[in-house]
This record gives C-alpha cells, sequence and structure tokens, in this order.
C-alpha cells in the first residue's frame, strides 16, 4: 500500500520533536517519526530507540557520503556538488524503506535534515506534502547560544569533517568565507540562520 507521505522540517528547536512524537495520536492510522538518521555521540542513548522505529544503523564514515546521509546530502546540494535528480534519487533510497509498503495510511517524519531538499521530497516521493517552519532568529540563535555544545561550538564534531557542515565556501559568500575564521560562534550561528532560510524559501 501506498501511504501518504508528510515531511516537516526547520532548521531545528521549532516543535517539530513534540509534532513528532504525538502525531500518530493525532493523525488516524499515522506512523510518525522524529530525525531517524541524526545521530548525536553524545547521546548514544537515543541510538536505539531511532533504530527500532527505521533509521538504518550506518558507521560514522558513511555519513560523510549523501548516499547515505541527509545532512550530507543537504551541504552537496546547497554547494552544487549534487543534481537534483541525484538528490532526489537518493532521498528515495534512504526513505523507500520507511515510505513505502507499511500498513499505516499516513507517514510523517519530523526532520531538520531535509531543510536544503524539501522541495525535492515531491520528486522522490509523488503526491509527498512538505512544511517548513521557520522560528524567529532572536529566539532561534539565543537557544543554540545558550547551549554550549551545539552548533558552530568546540563541541560540533561536523566542522573537522568534509560536506557536514554547512560553511560560507559551500553558497559561494567569499566575502563572508574571508573573514570565516574571525568570526564569534554569535556570528556564525546568525549567518546560518539567514542562509539557509533563504536557500529553503527560493
Amino acid at each position: 500500500m501506498v501511504c501518504q507521505t508528510i515531511v516537516i522540517s526547520s532548521l531545528g528547536r521549532t516543535g517539530t520533536l513534540s509534532l513528532g512524537q504525538s502525531a500518530s495520536s493525532i493523525i488516524e492510522n499515522c506512523y510518525s517519526a522524529h530525525e531517524l538518521d541524526v545521530f548525536n555521540p553524545q547521546e548514544p542513548w537515543n541510538w536505539w530507540r531511532r533504530w527500532r522505529k527505521g533509521a538504518t544503523p550506518v558507521a560514522l564514515l558513511d555519513k560523510l557520503f549523501a548516499r547515505y546521509s541527509l545532512g550530507t546530502l543537504l551541504v552537496q546540494r546547497l554547494a552544487g556538488k549534487m543534481s537534483e535528480h541525484g538528490a532526489a534519487g537518493h532521498i528515495r533510497n534512504l526513505r523507500k524503506q520507511l515510505y513505502l509498503d507499511r500498513p499505516e495510511s499516513v507517514v510523517l517524519e519530523a526532520n531538520l535534515q531535509f531543510a536544503g531538499v524539501l522541495d525535492l521530497v515531491a520528486q522522490a516521493f509523488p503526491g509527498a506534502r512538505c512544511v517548513y517552519i521557520v522560528r524567529d532568529p532572536r529566539d532561534w540563535v539565543l537557544f543554540w547560544m545558550n547551549l554550549a555544545k551545539g552548533w558552530y561550538s568546540s563541541w560540533d564534531w561536523r566542522i573537522c569533517l568534509p560536506n557536514t557542515s554547512l560553511r560560507p565556501s559551500h553558497l559561494m559568500d567569499e566575502q563572508t568565507q574571508d573573514h570565516w575564521r574571525f568570526l564569534s560562534r554569535f556570528d556564525k550561528l546568525c549567518w546560518y540562520w539567514g542562509a539557509m532560510n533563504r536557500s529553503v524559501l527560493e
């Protein structure tokens, strides 16, 4: 049976966790999942729960390749290293087991890693519906500044790996790239909020 597919994305911290957890009780005959393939090394206790919901357990090194990781696919697509057709094909391969042939009539996934490829979901799964949520940047940046181990912090392991953390060079933003290493974490978070939302909404 082909399910109705709904994908909700944002830059995170927009209430998608609560929605993903409660959607199955709000929507009749609905299977819901939240950020299945977002594996935080600092939260290993959440890995088993994600695998049980349908995430594919892959090695950390596999996250460097777009065919295994929505996050890497997002960066490569925005950097122009991946065609729309190729990116849509990877999305289908990453999610066909979760979205197709389920007993439920509706599958809903909330996942921030879809942000940069949200417009391609309907190519991968015709008839899919997508929602994108934008949170006030003042609240969004403040949250991450108060979280010492978040994006662009000294704890952000992704910045050491290629194509896993968005940088100005990916978007051909030479002016910002020239000053990137001198920017504060606050500046980098503000840049990310603006750059990502502009890319998605365009």
